[in-house]
């Protein structure tokens, strides 16, 4: 069984321990955003522009004494 690098991907930010990501809406990442908003302990946010990633992940590292990828 082959495993798509969106998988890989995902785990590669499960081993990171990842706890929050800020995407916005893509086709070419469309498997990767769906494992992502599926997962229960990872807070997956939508944006509307790029540009909001930037904000919204610079307040959670801010906010929190653990680190915070996107």
């Amino acid at each position: 069984m082959t495993v798509s690098w969106s998988t890989e991907v995902f785990d590669e930010l499960r081993r990171a321990q990842v706890r929050q990501v800020a995407c916005a809406p893509d086709a070419g990442l469309s498997a990767l955003i769906k494992l992502c908003a599926a997962a229960a302990d990872l807070h997956s946010v939508t944006l509307t522009t790029e540009e909001e990633g930037v904000a919204l992940l610079a307040g959670a590292w801010l906010g929190s004494s653990e680190t915070v990828s996107s």
